[in-house]
């Protein structure tokens, strides 16, 4: 490895990075939401 290499990654792969975890977050968040309308429904 070269000491002069750059740390930082491309905006084409945080573009991709970005685009995943907010995917991930969405689903997360649907699950979430799921859970709470079980949870509402059941103390209905």
């Amino acid at each position: 490895m070269s000491w002069n290499q750059s740390s930082f990654t491309s905006p084409q792969v945080a573009d991709v990075r970005d685009e995943r975890v907010g995917a991930f977050l969405s689903r997360v968040y649907g699950w979430m939401f799921a859970g709470l309308l079980v949870t509402a429904v059941t103390a209905f």
